[in-house]
């Protein structure tokens, strides 16, 4: 039987095979067949974006997009991804089990948990970088900055009828 836990000698190829073993059965185990921890990581940091700035106009791509930028910034800040690894893995023992798997009050009642934690400090601040895209103004009702437009006094801030003129 060739089985990375028989007496072959503990090489780097048995290790690999034996963690990938291990990682598939946690993926069939949430429901996710054959993903990358990147992917999954991924997913998590997008629901709590989600759960942190909800808007039914918004669309999956609009979070995606934050969550890409938060991994960018994790690919060069070592102590970032630890923090958001540490975060994510509370949410993922949080009620005993994975945090995509909870129903939605439960995920919240998992976030409001990492409330004051370096997670938190961190994930908060995303979930207003949402608004930060052009993509998403028009569906909350921004019309963008108004400088280049010749600002707002004359550009509809000027028609208050209820104030006396």
């Amino acid at each position: 039987m060739n089985s990375p836990f028989n007496s072959q000698p503990r090489t780097r190829r048995v290790m690999l095979q034996t963690a990938a073993a291990l990682f598939s059965t946690s993926f069939a185990q949430l429901g996710v067949a054959q993903t990358s921890p990147a992917d999954i990581q991924g997913a998590v940091l997008a629901k709590v974006l989600y759960l942190l700035a909800p808007n039914p106009r918004f669309s999956s791509s609009q979070y995606q997009r934050q969550v890409d930028i938060i991994q960018q910034r994790m690919a060069r800040d070592a102590g970032l991804t630890a923090t958001l690894n540490k975060g994510i893995e509370q949410l993922n023992v949080f009620d005993a089990q994975p945090f995509l798997q909870l129903a939605e009050p439960s995920q919240l009642d998992a976030l409001r948990k990492q409330v004051g934690t370096p997670f938190w400090g961190f994930i908060s601040n995303p979930a207003v970088g949402i608004f930060n895209n052009s993509e998403v103004w028009p569906l909350i009702g921004y019309e963008g900055p108004a400088f280049e437009k010749g600002g707002y006094l004359f550009r509809g801030v000027n028609d208050i009828a209820w104030l006396p003129k």
